[in-house]
């Protein structure tokens, strides 16, 4: 008698089924993921006021190569080939891996702003006032963050 995989290793399967799972990548990756990161927080800690470019160009980079991850561990499919020569089911995948790529890197970028947010609004409260520092360097801050928080993500997940 045969069962399925879901059914024989549910206990093992993630809560969230679209959500990170820890995957490491070659050294070569996590090097070239280092130097992404520290390049934009680079950027970002000389520049002081980018209007935010540091942090978008760090969101592209990164949708990028967790794309191309998700599409390096992503089993082979053979192709269903419809009557006018097309795989159908490959611009589904493609357009799955997209979504969750950008998913990932809008989180860790969510997770930031709003880890800043909640330190001011603490600090505020407990205070009464914010240090000049983290008001001043709110971008500097956020885009820090988010670059280690990517570059983790890209590194040890998919």
């Amino acid at each position: 008698m045969q069962v399925s995989k879901d059914i024989k290793y549910a206990d093992k399967q993630p809560i969230v089924p679209w959500g990170p799972r820890y995957t490491k990548s070659s050294d070569q990756d996590v090097q070239i993921n280092l130097a992404i990161s520290a390049a934009f927080t680079a950027w970002i800690a000389i520049k002081r006021y980018a209007e935010y470019k540091p942090l978008q160009f760090l969101a592209f980079s990164f949708v990028y190569r967790i794309f191309e991850k998700l599409k390096s561990f992503e089993p082979a499919v053979s192709p269903t080939i419809t009557e006018n020569g097309e795989d159908d089911g490959r611009a589904l995948r493609m357009g799955k891996r997209i979504l969750r790529s950008l998913a990932l890197v809008f989180s860790c970028i969510t997770i930031a702003s709003l880890g800043y947010t909640g330190v001011l609004n603490l600090m505020e409260y407990v205070s009464g006032s914010i240090p000049a520092f983290l008001y001043n360097n709110q971008e500097l801050l956020v885009t820090a963050a988010s670059a280690v928080m990517l570059w983790i993500m890209a590194s040890y997940y998919r």
